[in-house]
């Protein structure tokens, strides 16, 4: 098993407590995603961000945003009804 790096794991917690928030703001898009603008998702997750992790987008389908760090690293963050993933992009 690889060992995951300081950033992976700094993620995973930040996932963690967060958790609870990302999932009511899915809730919450579900809810009322006809009448809201995607972007204002984005900046609420922007406000818990870590420093140096900005939200480059917001996405739909599926539900999340795309976030970088300082050094450039891409995730895809996406919010669902069974959990929270996240992938390195290019």
């Amino acid at each position: 098993m690889s060992q995951a790096t300081t950033q992976q794991v700094n993620f995973r917690d930040w996932v963690k407590a967060n958790s609870e928030f990302l999932c009511d703001l899915y809730a919450r898009w579900q809810d009322e995603k006809q009448y809201e603008d995607i972007n204002d998702y984005g900046k609420a997750i922007s406000k818990v961000l870590p420093e140096g992790v900005k939200v480059i987008k917001s996405t739909k389908r599926p539900f999340g945003v795309v976030l970088a760090n300082e050094a450039g690293v891409k995730v895809h963050l996406t919010i669902n009804s069974t959990g929270i993933n996240w992938k390195t992009i290019k």
